[in-house]
């Protein structure tokens, strides 16, 4: 008996702590309450074989700070991210090599912030830039999550609207991305 309720505080736990991110949205990613709409970038490969993805605005609605702890990929193949930062102002240009030269950069970049463990006060707004790199021959992200905690530790997860593919040729690259997108 004594085995069976240990047993059932570990799941009622374990559940518990699964459940315990939302998809509330406090933090709008994209410009959007949702993940909507979804737009899609073919992005040139470039030499050092990394490019820039600009995600767009990223914009605290609720009227406490929110702490960004990370950003990853959504259904990534032979795509790696090798930073993250957000900007003040509509972010560096998409497709060129990160980081990007500053014609390419925007007129925030000078003033970038990390964005893992950036502190979002109530009502700002960023961009969020992401610098990815290929790793295989058809590299392709499916978004990219925003994971985050508001001053309570509440933890929060948001997904951006943008999917990307990086390959030498974009003109007709429409039928090379994977299946299901």
């Amino acid at each position: 008996m004594r085995v069976l309720m240990v047993a059932m505080c570990v799941v009622a736990t374990i559940g518990a702590c699964a459940s315990s991110v939302s998809t509330d949205r406090p933090l709008l990613v994209g410009g959007n309450e949702s993940d909507e709409p979804h737009s899609s970038a073919c992005l040139p490969t470039q030499d050092d074989a990394t490019s820039t993805v600009d995600n767009g605005p990223v914009f605290n609605a609720s009227e406490h700070r929110l702490t960004v702890t990370d950003v990853t990929l959504v259904d990534s193949l032979d795509m790696r991210i090798i930073d993250t930062v957000l900007v003040p102002s509509n972010g560096a240009v998409n497709g060129v090599s990160y980081p990007p030269d500053p014609v390419h950069a925007g007129p925030g970049w000078g003033e970038r912030i990390p964005a893992e463990g950036a502190v979002l006060e109530a009502g700002a707004e960023w961009w969020l830039v992401v610098g990815v790199a290929a790793d295989g021959p058809m590299p392709s992200a499916r978004r990219f999550w925003v994971d985050y905690v508001d001053e309570s530790g509440q933890r929060y997860r948001a997904r951006t609207g943008k999917s990307v593919i990086i390959r030498p040729k974009c003109v007709g690259a429409d039928d090379k991305w994977p299946d299901g997108w």
